[in-house]
């Protein structure tokens, strides 16, 4: 068992390392002699960190509950209230943040009116925050992401004023403001340095700051982490995955350990995935070895489809079949649109579901809404919401001062208008809505009257997933009642366990019986907008860990064509060998 000096200890897939660092504080305390607050633990979840300490608690009957089981932030948050110079500063709430940021980017394109807006941005400004906070040092110059660099630098420049003017930090500041205080502070620097071993947990998403701090934390370098480079998917955290791989030119005379055996997952997925992996360049030459060994020829399966929402189909069958004999199933996703699509379609086969991410309700949607209220006229329910939303699709002239100043009938609409050919034939179109399948509505709202004409390329993305969404639907009205049950769905979503749908992001560090990674299409699995190396070798990654959360099987698949346009299977199937 490691005793003194730093030492990495790369810890694969199922390979038990959350074991390793509790016998490791075991081994220093009733083999070594080490005092127990002298021993700090540091992971990134505040969920992990607490089961990591009630683990080693249970194991040595609640004894040494003087050793610190913390997170980054934590650990941050501490030394920064302990400096006088930060006492009147206090932590920015999140929904302040976005709030402001929000406003930011409206600001933004007010004033530069040329500029492109585009959908997500709030979310990309956020992401391209973080990075730039907890990835600079690493990289030297740093180059925008996520979100346009003029963007980026003006909200980046708006934020750093608001939070100086209202003595604020955030998250992202904190590791690099407890770094800078034990820097500079020698007096903070000794009342914050007590600890003679360090253990880190998930070491592949540390960010420069937060490892240059922990060092400081750290006397005679005993400094101790645990993680895998393989599954290094945070980089838009700004977790930095180089730290482990140059981990002996920080220490020269560190001690490198392999745990290769993979007690989680039968062996055709341990084999599938490290062949995969296997592709990366910026990595450690690592062993796979598989304990279990698959019993059947259903570990790992690969399914095609015509298109998308023959692929949703599939997935709903082969759910259906596996549930039988599966105690955990998890359906992992690349992206939050492709969460939005599988939980349209559990719901509207009537399957519940465990989500852990947020699930978006698409009748929320903007124009799914303008939609909906074409259907609530038609069928002779509108209201006045309805009745606004419809005409602002139109090109009459004062519909506005019309509609908010009189009671809502064609009647009324054909008497303001004095007999006009437009309004009367705008009418006979909306009542026409009502004879058609929901499908054909659709159709027709969107090129006859010419909602198609009025919105943007997103709009039309979400148009086409409503579509899935209403297939089915036998006419108008049952779209309406689908409407409310959908609704009421995605409010009690969290029914069902052993069926989890999530993001492949939220599932790590999760395991299950039965793994399905729909839309491994490129542009989805790998991102479209992944085009160098390094984001490639992450989209890589990300798809690794996805493989590895499976313990029985896995199934993938893709689909032919999109939206009549071929769609091209994911890179990343050939490189297992599904495909030529």
């Amino acid at each position: 068992m490691h005793y003194k000096g730093p030492a990495l200890v790369l810890a694969g897939p199922g390979s038990g390392k959350t074991t390793v660092l509790v016998e490791r504080v075991k081994n220093l305390i009733l083999e070594r002699n080490v005092s127990p607050d002298k021993i700090l633990v540091v992971t990134f979840a505040r969920s992990a960190a607490a089961q990591m300490q009630e683990r080693f608690l249970r194991s040595t009957e609640g004894r040494f509950a003087s050793v610190t089981f913390s997170t980054i932030h934590s650990v941050c948050y501490s030394i920064i209230n302990s400096e006088d110079s930060f006492v009147n500063y206090s932590l920015l709430p999140e929904n302040e943040k976005t709030d402001f940021l929000r406003k930011t980017i409206q600001e933004y394109f007010l004033r530069f009116p040329e500029q492109t807006k585009v959908p997500g941005l709030l979310k990309d400004v956020l992401m391209e925050l973080s990075a730039f906070k907890k990835g600079k040092n690493m990289r030297g110059g740093y180059k925008t992401k996520y979100c346009d660099r003029r963007l980026f630098e003006y909200c980046k420049n708006k934020l750093e004023e608001f939070k100086a003017f209202n003595k604020y930090f955030d998250f992202d500041d904190m590791a690099e403001m407890t770094d800078r205080l034990l820097s500079s502070n020698t007096e903070l620097y000794g009342r914050s340095v007590r600890f003679e071993y360090v253990l880190v947990d998930e070491f592949q998403d540390t960010g420069a700051d937060q490892f240059s701090f922990l060092r400081k934390l750290c006397i005679e370098d005993n400094f101790y982490a645990v993680g895998d480079e393989d599954q290094s998917i945070y980089g838009f955290r700004g977790a930095c995955p180089e730290i482990m791989l140059k981990f002996r030119e920080y220490f020269s005379d560190c001690r490198i350990y392999d745990l290769p055996e993979n007690f989680r997952s039968h062996s055709e997925i341990v084999n599938k995935s490290a062949t995969l992996i296997k592709n990366n360049k910026k990595r450690y030459d690592k062993r796979s070895l598989a304990v279990l060994k698959s019993e059947n020829d259903e570990s790992v399966k690969i399914l095609s489809a015509k298109d998308e929402n023959e692929e949703l189909d599939l997935l709903i069958s082969e759910i259906r079949r596996v549930a039988k004999t599966s105690e955990s199933i998890a359906v992992l996703v690349r992206t939050r649109g492709s969460l939005d699509l599988v939980a349209g379609k559990l719901i509207q086969n009537d399957i519940n579901f465990f989500v852990k991410d947020k699930v978006s309700n698409i009748f929320e949607v903007p124009v799914i809404k303008t939609v909906m209220s074409f259907f609530e006229v038609s069928a002779g329910a509108g209201s006045t919401d309805d009745y606004i939303r419809i005409f602002k699709t139109t090109d009459l002239k004062a519909y506005e001062s019309f509609l908010g100043s009189h009671s809502f009938s064609w009647e009324s609409i054909r008497s303001y208008y004095r007999g006009d050919e437009k309004v009367k034939d705008f009418e006979y179109k909306v009542k026409s809505i009502r004879k058609f399948s929901p499908e054909i509505a659709l159709e027709f709202i969107r090129n006859v009257l010419g909602l198609d004409r009025k919105i943007s390329v997103y709009e039309k993305s979400k148009l086409c997933e409503f579509e899935m969404v209403i297939k089915g639907c036998e006419n108008i009205r049952s779209v309406l009642d689908r409407e409310k049950t959908y609704s009421e769905m995605v409010e009690c979503k969290n029914t069902d366990k052993n069926l989890v749908l999530s993001t492949i992001h939220s599932a790590k560090g999760l395991e299950f019986d039965r793994v399905f990674i729909p839309f491994m299409n490129e542009g989805n699995i790998p991102l479209s907008k992944a085009v160098s190396e390094n984001d490639t070798e992450e989209e890589r990654r990300i798809f690794y860990v996805a493989l590895t959360r499976a313990k029985n099987g896995v199934t993938m698949s893709f689909h032919e064509s999109l939206r009549n346009k071929r769609a091209v299977p994911s890179r990343f199937l050939k490189e297992m060998g599904f495909l030529p």
